[in-house]
């Protein structure tokens, strides 16, 4: 893996755009935190078998260069999403997705996140190991 800063400020955008949905919906005790980051780039019959991202909490997918008709992203049973170019995607990571063989050209940016809650004052003054006599 290689560490490239000129997407770093494309990464604080996704980012950031996923901080704000998650607190939106479940609080903002938590500090959230990119676990992996990668980018997929499907060219005509490329494909993504069903998966999931064990270890994350929270998966994403920004389009970035869609072209003709891109094949969605499907969530079983039911649920395909038609990407679009600048649509951000987030979902819990132990949902099952897939991607059908493409059509055309796609290339989207895919992170994982994992989500820790912020310890208060209190918390931190807990000691790990605590011992009786």
């Amino acid at each position: 893996h290689e560490t490239i800063v000129i997407f770093d400020d494309f990464n604080d955008f996704i980012f950031n755009r996923c901080k704000d949905i998650i607190c939106k919906f479940g609080g903002n005790n938590f500090n959230l935190n990119i676990a992996d980051m990668w980018i997929n780039a499907y060219e005509e019959g490329d494909y993504a078998s069903e998966h999931y991202h064990p270890g994350s909490d929270y998966s994403c997918c920004y389009y970035v260069d869609l072209e003709g008709d891109p094949s969605p992203i499907v969530f079983p049973p039911e649920l395909e999403i038609i990407p679009k170019n600048n649509m951000l995607i987030l979902f819990d990571s132990r949902i099952l997705h897939s991607i059908p063989p493409s059509t055309s050209r796609r290339i989207n940016i895919a992170m994982n996140f994992n989500l820790s809650p912020i310890k208060n004052k209190i918390t931190n003054k807990i000691p790990n190991n605590v011992s009786y006599s």
